[in-house]
């Protein structure tokens, strides 16, 4: 199914934005969730190609799955989102059930970091039902409550849902990473792996915000340092200037302590915000009621570039970036070897739950 099919089973337009759907345009039950017979290779964050690399001996496999009635003006269908996380993972790592799925991605002795994004979090209103179902869906797969850490949530929810309550502060130790040094959280120390599940938002300064920017920045101590104004300051760490973040946060992301516990990108574009703004309202934000995920948080945001590019299109927006041509920082992580931006190499799936 080609990106414009899946777009019009939706009822979105190619910018995005949704057209009118007739109530029984829709089935009111979607059929049984079934995994793909071969969903084709896919790449973990520590060998996914990058350009520079040569070519690469495989794609990275990317799955949307989208609902058209996931979303109703405030409300999130509880039950159709579960679904479509449910579809996500199956599709992601090409197993039979959702547990199994888990399994592939974590390992059982795993203390798993959920890292969300608080910015923008009330605005966009699908933070929690998000970590909700993906608390609920690991408690099943066999990780209990004391084995999940909430960060980037509101504390009442980590209180509500038992997960192991973060730690919060810095390392004492600082951090090299190439073009800076800095102390990372100490939540990093706490969790085995992460599973990163950002939100799909146009950046005023980096372009965008996607899988990348909300590992970087949130798990530094100074992430004003690594904008692309960062003055040189050779007491803490910036070597270099860059630009719209770039080389940052490649180098911040592509660090072994980081990098090493990736498992996997899952970016709630439940609502996607197409302008930079710090604080998202309605007049900014389209229902796109989509989940966006793979293992490669490259080619995911390249993905997530062109749909807030075709969004902002519909708006008679410019472009967040030329087609097919990724942000200074999303080269910068191809460069740093954390995946692939070249769309040649990018396998990007549509699923409809």
């Amino acid at each position: 199914m080609t990106r414009r099919q899946f777009l019009a089973l939706l009822g979105v337009g190619v910018g995005g934005v949704p057209s009118a759907i007739a109530a029984d345009a829709v089935p009111s039950e979607a059929p049984a969730a079934t995994a793909p017979t071969a969903t084709g290779p896919t790449n973990t964050p520590s060998t996914a190609p990058s350009p520079w690399d040569g070519i690469p001996s495989s794609k990275s496999t990317i799955v949307e799955v989208g609902s058209p009635r996931v979303i109703a003006g405030h409300d999130i269908h509880q039950r159709r989102l579960a679904e479509m996380i449910s579809l996500t993972l199956r599709h992601v790592t090409g197993k039979d059930t959702d547990a199994d799925a888990w399994h592939d991605l974590l390992e059982p002795e795993d203390v798993i970091g959920l890292k969300f994004n608080r910015s923008g979090a009330a605005g966009l209103g699908t933070t929690e039902p998000v970590a909700r179902l993906l608390v609920a869906s690991l408690n099943k797969a066999g990780w209990g409550p004391d084995r999940i850490v909430l960060i980037e949530t509101d504390p009442r929810l980590a209180r509500e849902l038992k997960t192991q309550p973060r730690r919060r502060g810095w390392q004492t130790d600082l951090t090299r990473f190439g073009s800076g040094v800095d102390r990372l959280a100490t939540v990093l120390e706490q969790v085995t792996a992460i599973v990163n599940v950002p939100f799909l938002k146009a950046n005023r300064i980096a372009g965008m915000s996607g899988c990348l920017k909300n590992l970087s920045h949130a798990l530094v101590k100074h992430p004003g340092h690594y904008h692309h104004n960062a003055k040189p300051d050779r007491k803490r760490g910036v070597l270099k200037r860059g630009a719209r973040c770039a080389p940052y946060v490649g180098d911040i992301v592509a660090s072994p302590a980081i990098r090493s516990k990736l498992r996997l990108h899952l970016v709630n574009a439940l609502r996607t915000v197409r302008e930079p703004v710090p604080d998202p309202t309605s007049t900014v934000m389209e229902s796109y009621g989509a989940l966006l995920a793979g293992r490669d948080p490259v080619a995911v945001d390249m993905i997530g570039l062109e749909i807030l590019n075709q969004q902002r299109a519909a708006r008679s927006l410019p472009p967040l970036a030329e087609q097919d041509e990724p942000l200074p920082h999303i080269r910068a992580a191809g460069e740093a070897g954390l995946g692939t931006w070249n769309p040649d190499f990018i396998d990007h799936r549509t699923v409809r739950a």
